[in-house]
């Protein structure tokens, strides 16, 4: 999944997931429930920020929104917040 599949997996079921960078693909995300295993090596995509960066993700050209599914989630998460705080979304 891409982060922004992944975002819109976790508006859909309306609960934040576990989310980490796939290990053969590049720009991939696993996902897993909240409350299932380990936390070690996994991000917390929250209801809130994934909601942020679907919004981003809406309001941004297809050009634009190709580059953005290649970034590293802790750079589409930058992005994202300096967006929402400057209120450009």
């Amino acid at each position: 999944m891409t982060i922004i599949e992944t975002a819109r997996k976790v508006t859909t079921d309306k609960s934040a997931q576990l989310v980490r960078e796939h290990k053969k693909e590049l720009r991939r995300y696993d996902v897993k429930p909240l409350f299932t295993g380990s936390h070690r090596g996994w991000f917390i995509l929250d209801l809130f920020t994934a909601s942020a960066i679907c919004a981003v993700a809406d309001a941004i050209n297809q050009e634009n929104l190709a580059k953005f599914q290649e970034l590293a989630l802790p750079k589409v998460l930058k992005i994202t917040w300096s967006l929402v705080k400057t209120q450009k979304v």
